[in-house]
């Protein structure tokens, strides 16, 4: 019984620290592929899906089609924004890659720069930060499941 429990603590300990440990969101400032610009200011107040990731990166693109039909979900809020990272290739490639696989996000070609702020090192990861620029939630790895999973993060944090 004593070993159950220890092991609960932990599970819930792993889980309250991916969700509950709050960290402000680092300054950043992007253009994306489109041509928009992304950086704190214009995030502020709105619910962020950050989407890191990189054209190699075979689970990256095998959670595409969810990572889209999320996007396509939230179309009409305007207090949902996503961004996809790709930490690598040029913006040629990557526009041409994500027009191919007709990707929703907006897409940003960055190198490892926001990523090692928030502490990224595995791809794809997935990322919500809050109206108050804060990050709620972090999740490393392809999961078949990750539409379900944002969704209720997307949901909580439009709530608060």
């Amino acid at each position: 019984m004593k070993k159950y429990f220890f092991l609960i603590i932990i599970f819930c300990f792993g889980v309250k620290k991916l969700h509950c440990q709050q960290k402000e969101i680092p300054s950043f400032s992007f253009t994306s592929i489109g041509n928009k610009l992304y950086d704190n200011k214009k995030i502020s107040n709105k619910v962020v899906v950050f989407n890191f990731w990189y054209p190699a990166c075979s689970p990256c693109i095998q959670e595409l089609p969810a990572l889209d039909s999320l996007r396509m979900n939230y179309k009409k809020n305007k207090n949902v924004i996503f961004l996809a990272v790709s930490v690598q290739g040029s913006k040629n490639f990557v526009t041409v890659f994500s027009k191919r696989k007709q990707m929703k996000y907006d897409v940003i070609v960055s190198d490892y720069e926001l990523a090692n702020k928030i502490g990224v090192d595995s791809y794809p990861t997935n990322i919500v930060i809050n109206k108050q620029g804060f990050i709620t939630f972090i999740e490393s790895g392809y999961k078949e499941n990750i539409r379900e999973i944002l969704i209720e993060e997307i949901e909580k944090n439009l709530k608060e």
